[in-house]
């Protein structure tokens, strides 16, 4: 029997034939590519009469004409996926044949009802069907929603029942995991939300508990205009009310840094969970005071809670005792029914949600900025004004520049309000005669229906403020539920000079359109006519951050006009901040309220993706993880390249071929001279094995670095790392990188090409041709090449020489530690980040590959001496207990090393983030993962392997070597498919490794041709 087609809907929909390739020509048809999901899905499961797909596909459709309709679209699918795959069962019967089709859903819902519920939460990858649409079907639309949340339930429930058995288990931080993963799966779930509330506080964070029930109480406001159930608010009450717990006071030299999962409903206060070195920074981003904090806010571990006197202990013993049963009893109440079928709805219109539409202008060339230019005045007014929010102008433009048509009709308002979920819009016109302007704007139901109307007449331009603040208090006084009065909140938000405000205006026209670059200068030129426009400044360090300029400074003096901000770009550049300079956790926890209260907010759901693509593998998940926000950010701008640029290089990780071949072409389409574009032309052209795009992308590579010759050599080494990181491509990264080596290249781009393809070397299990390329940097410069070889030979996941180590180590002690920054580019950072603490840990890192314990304990006190509460000291703190953790591993103390490495694991700070030639946090993530594995905590590892593939990683050998570790877990868990893939994998990264290490690599070619499906 042939292998099944394979349709994947959990997340982004995807068809792949038996042989795995994409069925692109159904997927490109929207209504071919539904019709088979509903056959496939819909339940009871089956054979499906050919009247419930009339009624749900063409209900409208005369019967000759429906049916007609749906035998051609039957027709083209049997044509792709093959005449024995879809059936017919007599005449009026529609089916797959037994064995034909393998789905994600089908098999997440079995899991689920066998009680392997970490298998169906590894199956879930998101809401079914994300992002597909179906034009002008409601019975489709219908079907489509209830599903989505009855299998949303169906994963909450799975989550649910994790967390009890975590409970029961007493691991209260995989149990406050799962509880987690819970309310974010099924943001609806107050029994769930409850549980929630009840493990935070139990864990000592009251504060994230109460946080968390403000949130839930904020949605369910804005969403469904009532309150929390009574349950929900007496316990919330009861975690405000109780008295704290005492906290034992945290050791002073090793301070715990337990993970702190983030919640999907965060709210912007930052977690507590957070360490106390880092919450001097965090209290500079809070834009209002803190408040006070109680004991129980301060971070305590799970571990400490025996420390709570006994009659706190049975309280909550008592409450658990109860969730316990609650759990249960939800896990079995949402099951039963999404097993046998429930059907759930969805209101999403928000009633005090405006969009503004551009104003129509009917004057001369020297006002037409005001078209966008009033709809952003008034967005800034109305904003924040009561309970009113405006949709994101980015977004709003985007979607009506999509529809080619009329911008300022009521025709595009009653769209515009109905893509974005609006209960309100705005639409308006300026009239020039004479010299004097003439304002009108008029607020409308969804519907289209007016509700109010103002205007301002014979009005001079720089009279401009004062009549948008009347048009606004009219509308709203007579259209909206909001008290005039708030409006005086939002006065402060623009500014009173002319020139100023044409300058942020044509800013914001220059970002809208993609140019950076301009929109920075015209910001700029707002912020010099008025230093005190905040929100100048604040749009001025967005558009120097995407024109890959330095927003610090802009930032910063934002932040100081902070309170001259709407509550969103307050908390946005709040978010900002926490990226680039603090805690990616406190980042991605603003900004996941922010996108759960604006979802329409493009740069929110932007520097959602950020933050996760470069951030969440230090938590131990996938870049991929970031795939929903910049599908989002495609979704509300179509035209957005920076999204679609991340979204290439996950397809590449991912395998999705096909995805990546039209990515990066819509990228030459919208953006042919973007400076990115031939770097990920050169991953797609590997990834398609296509032989003469290799060639182009090689040949344009090495005219961009001719003149001026770059010292390093930008292109060509980010094509190189990003194309073998991506792919997991070693060989084509080695290739690659010989284009920094060629004679007429400078020495500083010689110098890092040998070192780039000493690691692709290493990759492919062939060390002695990576000493070569280290030899030949060495003649450049030594000390550089020293240091890289150090670590390539200290963390090389397979055995090596005893003497090539003791060599390394040799070599690395009689070099000097870096101490003044060299040309600039990837060589200065090298020597520029936390040199000293490097050189220790490698050294001893070293010695435990040498057996010599004493010598790893003595660089591992030197790393001790230099902990302290700067960015270097807590850099240093992590080295030690990653060393610590090597020599007890290196010992047999795998539970050792592993309480080590977890307990000594920080928040994902920047100063973390080192990336160059002779240190990757790869390997402290890939060590991670063995000890995981080790422990015989499958799950986690896997969790943590897949974190390994980074962009420009320089630790390339790690996920290459880690294919061979996932292979075993696979094999242990049943996986047997999977477990053959990645066997294979890493038996051909590694087919010409040297030739003590190939055993391993013809024992991985035979487990997996062992595991590969025999004939039946």
């Amino acid at each position: 029997m042939s292998p099944p087609i394979q349709l994947r809907v959990l997340g982004a929909t995807d068809l792949r034939s038996a042989d795995g390739e994409p069925l692109r020509r159904i997927l490109t048809q929207p209504k071919r590519t539904a019709l088979l999901v509903y056959v496939a899905l819909a339940r009871p499961r089956g054979y499906q009469r050919r009247e419930r797909l009339l009624l749900r596909f063409w209900p409208e459709a005369a019967t000759d004409r429906g049916r007609s309709a749906l035998r051609l679209a039957l027709h083209h699918l049997r044509r792709e996926l093959g005449e024995s795959v879809l059936l017919n069962r007599g005449d009026d019967e529609v089916g797959f044949a037994d064995g034909s089709l393998r789905c994600d859903a089908i098999d997440f819902e079995a899991a689920v009802q066998q009680g392997r519920y970490t298998e169906a939460l590894e199956l879930y990858r998101g809401p079914l069907m994300a992002g597909f649409e179906l034009d002008g079907s409601a019975e489709w639309d219908d079907w489509l929603g209830g599903e989505r949340a009855r299998l949303a339930r169906l994963a909450s429930s799975a989550a649910t029942a994790l967390a009890a058995r975590a409970e029961a288990e007493e691991d209260a931080a995989a149990e406050l995991r799962w509880r987690r993963a819970a309310v974010e799966l099924d943001a609806d779930d107050e029994v769930a939300l409850r549980a929630l509330l009840i493990a935070l506080d139990a864990a000592g964070n009251r504060a994230g508990a109460l946080a968390a029930y403000e949130a839930f109480c904020r949605r369910m406001r804005a969403g469904f205009d009532c309150e929390p159930a009574a349950e929900t608010a007496k316990l919330a009450q009861a975690i405000r009310d109780r008295r704290p717990a005492p906290v034992r006071p945290a050791p002073p030299v090793e301070p715990s840094f337990a993970e702190a999962p983030v919640p999907a409903d965060a709210s912007p206060v930052i977690d507590p969970a957070i360490t106390a070195d880092e919450r001097p920074f965090i209290d500079l981003l809070a834009v209002h005071p803190p408040r006070p904090a109680s004991p129980s806010s301060q971070r305590v571990s799970v571990a400490e809670d025996a420390s709570a006197p006994p009659s706190t202990r049975g309280v909550r013993r008592r409450w658990r005792a109860v969730l316990a049963g609650v759990a249960v009893l939800a896990c079995a109440a949402v099951a039963w029914p999404a097993l046998r079928g429930g059907v759930g709805g969805d209101d999403s219109v928000v009633a005090t949600r405006v969009a503004v539409l551009p104003f129509a202008v009917r004057t001369g060339a020297p006002h037409t900025y005001l078209g966008e230019g009033m709809a952003d005045l008034v967005s800034v007014r109305l904003d924040g004004t009561g309970e009113l929010t405006t949709v994101d102008p980015y977004a709003l433009l985007s979607f009506l520049r999509s529809r080619g048509d009329d911008q300022t009709s009521l025709e595009a308002g009653r769209r515009a309000a109905g893509r974005f979920g609006a209960g309100r819009f705005i639409l308006g016109t300026v009239i020039e005669a004479g010299g004097r302007l003439h304002l009108t704007a008029a607020v409308y139901g969804a519907d289209g229906r007016r509700l109010a109307r103002a205007e301002v007449a014979d009005l001079k331009e720089d009279s401009l403020f004062g009549a948008v603040d009347g048009l606004v208090r009219t509308l709203v006084a007579e259209g909206m539920d909001a008290p005039p009065e708030q409006l005086d909140r939002t006065a402060a938000l623009t500014t009173q000079s002319l020139p100023a405000l044409k300058a942020y205006l044509a800013g914001e026209r220059a970002f809208r359109k993609g140019a950076f670059k301009r929109a920075a200068e015209q910001f700029a030129l707002a912020v010099e006519g008025d230093s005190s426009f905040a929100l100048a400044s604040y749009r001025l360090s967005v558009a120097q951050d995407w024109a890959a300029q330095d927003g610090s400074v802009a930032a910063a003096r934002a932040m100081r006009l902070a309170d001259r901000l709407s509550t969103s770009d307050q908390q946005l550049l709040r978010a900002r901040l926490a990226f680039r300079t603090g805690s990616a956790v406190a980042a991605e926890q603003l900004l996941r309220s922010l996108v759960a209260e604006r979802p329409d907010n493009v740069e929110a759901w932007n520097e959602l993706g950020e933050v996760l693509h470069h951030r969440a593998m230090w938590r131990g998940r996938s870049l991929a993880t970031a795939r929903p926000a910049w599908e989002q950010v495609i979704a509300l701008d179509s035209s957005n390249v920076n999204a679609r640029l991340h979204l290439a290089y996950i397809a590449a990780l991912q395998g999705r071929r096909a995805e990546l071949d039209s990515l990066v072409r819509s990228v030459a389409e919208l953006s042919p001279a973007h400076e990115s574009l031939t770097r990920t032309r050169a991953v797609r052209a590997f990834a398609l094995d296509d032989e003469k795009g290799q060639a182009i992308a090689i040949d344009t590579l090495r005219a961009q670095s001719a003149a001026p010759r770059d010292a390093n050599d930008i292109p060509a080494w980010g094509a190189a790392w990003r194309t073998a990181d991506f792919l997991g491509d070693p060989e084509a990264g080695l290739r690659l990188a010989a284009l920094m080596t060629e004679n007429d290249r400078g020495a500083q781009s010689r110098l890092v090409g040998y070192t780039t393809r000493a690691h692709m070397q290493m990759a492919r299990g062939r060390w002695r041709d990576a000493r070569v390329q280290a030899d030949s940097a060495a003649r450049i410069d030594r000390d550089y090449a020293v240091r890289t070889w150090a670590f390539l030979a200290a963390f090389f996941p397979a055995a090596l020489p005893a003497d090539e180590v003791r060599r390394a180590y040799r070599d690395l002690a009689a070099s000097p530690v870096p101490r003044a920054l060299g040309t600039g580019g990837v060589v200065d950072e090298e020597r520029g980040r936390y040199p000293a603490a490097r050189h220790q840990y490698v050294l001893g890192a070293l010695a435990v590959r040498m057996g010599d314990a004493a010598e790893a304990n003595r660089r591992a006190a030197a790393l001790a001496a230099m902990v302290d509460t700067t960015a270097a000291g807590r850099f240093a703190r992590h080295l030690n207990a990653q060393l610590r953790a090597r020599v007890r591993a290196a010992a047999g103390d795998v539970p050792g090393a592993l309480q080590l490495v977890q307990s000594g694991w920080p928040e994902p700070v920047p100063e973390l983030f080192v990336k160059d030639d002779s240190y990757s946090t790869v390997a402290d993530r890939f060590f991670r993962a063995r000890l995981l594995a080790a422990s015989g905590r499958d799950a986690e590892a896997l969790a943590w392997f897949g974190s390994l593939p980074e962009d420009i990683s320089r630790g390339i050998m790690f996920p290459t070597a880690a294919e061979e570790d996932q292979a075993r877990i696979l094999e242990r868990m049943g996986r047997r498919r999977e477990a053959a893939e990645h066997y294979a994998r890493f038996a051909h990264r590694w087919r010409q490794a040297e030739p003590e290490l190939l055993p391993a690599v013809r024992a991985a070619q035979q487990r997996s041709a062992a595991l590969q499906p025999g004939p039946r």
